[in-house]
Formats: structure tokens, C-alpha cells, sequence
């Protein structure tokens, strides 16, 4: 068996452009986790933070610690200061207040949040130091209520809208919400949702011929009557491939922690995820979300290496890489619908999303609440994650198996 992986390894050795290939993907990848040119969790936007120190250096002196009394005082001391330093005078003030239709006094408003644009020009409502404090108000008012986050619930059916509500009861009704800068985090979650556009077509041109060069060089029937033929080849190949697509999916991983940490740091690992937009219903940290979303990418990963192979299997190395590169284009991209004011996936968005390429990225898996019924019982998105994984690598190996160990004779 050894000695069968070991020749699989030397083939590959062969192959000068699937190492070529490889450099350039992880290149590109590596660059794309330093610019953030992606589909981020959280509304900030990296290319303005990486161009304006300003306000890079204001994200990063955000104030770390638990949202509590203590916090929110501190809140409050800053903002103050921030409006005595930056306020219109009485009479600017007043006269916005008539404006808006707002009775009320100069001192009754002038410290409160919600009426910031009445007592400040627009240029000192809209810097990067007041949009530090404006995220610091928003956790302050989620914790003292993280449920009220979860107001859209109508686009879902009745019963996973009931579950919805419960599920986000059970993580997150009793949490302590940390604040703090957590930008390196939010690149880390979301450059996996490039790896079917990056380590995708690299397994993709790695494995596109593992089974099929046998068969063109009309080598396969030998194999098959030869001592170590059959299963024993099949497994050596699937242990290979395995072995390969491990040792890939680690790189990457190191690759975009590394060049994540060299631009935005890795600061805020203990911070809450929390996005009004579409918030994550589960209570996770940003190291918790990280770590749980990179081991349904890699069995994803592996599930779609398996995919490669059986592609393999059924055809011609050409019409095989073909196949796999178009499933990457068309499947490949990461659902964001939940961006829209229906956040509940359709039917086809949630085939889709149980997909290789999608479960690869595990974009969408724990990011906002998405079920399925079945029969009397509401299944999960992460749970159905796992049971689609199970689902696609027996299917694969029963394909594989089937296909590479029947006796083929060529004539």
C-alpha cells in the first residue's frame, strides 16, 4: 500500500503545471485575504480601511472588554466629550430641532445618541472616531436585549420561524456580548468562502485524471488481474488524494492567517459575532465561528476532492477537468441573499447550499438561521450540513469503488 502511494506522489512530481497552478492560486489567495476582496460578515469596508490610517487607527483603539455598566459608562464619557469637542452652538441646534419637528430643550438632547445629527455638522456626525462610538452604542443596546436583534422572522414558514426564535433563545438569551476590534476575524470567516475559486480548481487540476490516465492508456484491465489491482489501487489513490487535499487545506489556511495577521492583526478572537443585518443565532465567538467553520469546510474539501475523483471515474481526462471547473463556476459562488430583507433561503438555495462547493466554504452554515422540515422535525442548517457531508462521501465511494473495481477487459 506504501509503495502504491508513493508512486501516486512521484506521478504527481511529474506534473510541472499543477505545481505551477498551485503557486498562483495560493498567491492570489494570500493576496485577496490581505485586500479583503470578498463577501465580508461584518459592513466595513477594507478597502477604505487600508487606505485611511485615520480611520484604521480609530477601529483598532475600539475599546475591548465585556459589555457591561462599567462599559457603557465609559461609553457615555466619550461620547460626551466627543460632543462638547465637536457641538453646534444653541441656536444652530435649535433651529434643527424645529426642523425635525423635535420639542424638546438644548440640554435635553444634547448628549443623546439618537438626536447626533441634530447637534453636530454633518462632516463631525459622519468621521471615523464617531463611527467607533456609533458600533460601541449598537453592542451596548444589544446587550441589554440580544434578542431583539431577531425581528425578521416573517419570510420564514411558521414552524422554522418558531424554531428560529427558540434557537436563538437557547445561545443567546443569557450571553456576555464582548466587544471590541475584530477586523482580522472577520476576514478569516469570509476568505473561506473563496476556496471553490481557489484549492476548488486546484484539486480540481490535481485529481482530474487520478483515475482516468489508467483508462486512456488502456492500462486499467492490466491492473485490475495484477496482484495489487482492484480495491487495493483504489484505496491507495483515495488515501493519496486525501493525504494531498489535507496537506493543501492546511496551506491555505496558514497562507490567509498569516497574510490576515500581517495587515489586520488577530486581535478580538473572544469578541461576540454580531451583525444586525443578518446576526449569527447561535452566540459564537469569533474564534468559536472560525474554528467550527473551517472543520465543515475541510470535510467539505474533502467531499468535493471525492467529487474530483468520481469525475474522474466516469470520464476522459479532458471532458473530466471540463466537468469539474464548470461545477466550480456554477455552483461555486457563496449565497449572500441573506443580505436582502428576506434572509429565509428558497427551495433552490437550500439544494444549493448542500452542495460540495458550497459546504467547501461553509459561508452560509452558521451564519444566519436557515432550516428544513422534515416530516414533523425541523433539521438545522449545520445539522443537514453534516448529514449531507455523510450523504455525498458514501454516495462517492460507492460510485468510486463500483466503477475502479469491476473487471474491465480492453479489446
Amino acid at each position: 500500500m506504501r509503495d502504491l502511494i508513493k508512486y501516486e506522489i512521484q506521478k504527481q512530481r511529474n506534473y510541472k503545471f499543477i505545481q505551477i497552478v498551485g503557486i498562483a492560486i495560493l498567491i492570489f489567495y494570500i493576496v485577496m485575504g490581505m485586500l479583503g476582496n470578498m463577501s465580508l460578515y461584518a459592513p466595513w469596508d477594507p478597502d477604505y480601511f487600508l487606505t485611511h490610517e485615520e480611520y484604521r487607527r480609530a477601529q483598532k483603539d475600539m475599546k475591548h472588554g465585556v459589555v457591561d455598566e462599567i462599559y457603557a459608562a465609559n461609553w457615555e464619557k466619550a461620547y460626551k466629550e466627543y460632543v462638547d469637542e465637536h457641538r453646534l452652538s444653541d441656536k444652530e441646534i435649535k433651529k434643527r430641532l424645529k426642523m425635525e419637528k423635535v420639542e424638546a430643550s438644548v440640554s435635553d438632547i444634547l448628549y443623546d445618541w439618537d438626536y447626533g445629527n441634530c447637534v453636530m455638522s454633518v462632516e463631525d456626525f459622519n468621521t471615523d472616531e464617531k463611527d467607533v462610538l456609533d458600533s460601541e452604542y449598537a453592542l451596548i443596546q444589544y446587550s441589554k436585549d440580544p434578542l431583539s436583534i431577531i425581528t425578521n422572522t416573517k419570510t420564514y414558514a411558521p414552524r422554522l420561524a418558531e424554531d428560529y426564535l427558540q434557537c436563538a433563545k437557547e445561545h443567546m438569551e443569557h450571553m456576555d456580548i464582548v466587544a471590541g476590534y475584530h477586523h482580522g476575524w472577520d476576514i478569516m470567516v469570509s476568505i473561506n468562502s473563496q476556496l471553490p475559486y481557489t484549492l476548488g480548481i486546484l484539486l480540481v487540476v490535481c485529481f482530474f485524471s487520478l483515475f482516468g490516465t489508467e483508462w486512456e492508456t488502456g492500462m486499467k484491465s492490466l491492473i485490475q488481474v495484477s496482484r495489487y489491482g482492484r480495491r487495493k489501487v483504489v484505496t491507495a489513490k483515495l488515501l493519496y488524494a486525501v493525504g494531498i487535499t489535507t496537506l493543501l487545506w492546511l496551506v491555505f489556511q496558514m497562507a490567509a492567517l498569516i497574510g490576515t495577521s500581517i495587515i489586520y492583526g488577530l486581535k478580538g478572537a473572544d469578541c461576540t459575532v454580531y451583525e444586525e443585518l443578518y446576526p449569527c443565532p447561535y452566540g459564537f465567538t469569533y474564534l468559536q465561528y472560525y474554528l467550527l467553520q473551517s472543520v465543515i469546510g475541510y470535510l467539505g474539501t474533502l467531499t468535493f476532492m471525492l467529487f474530483v475523483c468520481v469525475l474522474s471515474c466516469l470520464f476522459r481526462r479532458r471532458l473530466s477537468l471540463m466537468v469539474g471547473l464548470g461545477v466550480i463556476l456554477g455552483a461555486g459562488a457563496p449565497i449572500t441573499l441573506f443580505e436582502s430583507v428576506e434572509p429565509a433561503f428558497q427551495t433552490f438555495d437550500k439544494i444549493k447550499v448542500l452542495m460540495p462547493t458550497q459546504i467547501m466554504g461553509a459561508f452560509n452554515t452558521f451564519q444566519i438561521y436557515q432550516g428544513y422540515e422534515v416530516g414533523n422535525h425541523v433539521i438545522r442548517l449545520p445539522q443537514m450540513t453534516l448529514i449531507a457531508i455523510i450523504a455525498w462521501i458514501t454516495l462517492f465511494l460507492i460510485i468510486i469503488y463500483r466503477k475502479e473495481s469491476s473487471y474491465m477487459f480492453k479489446k
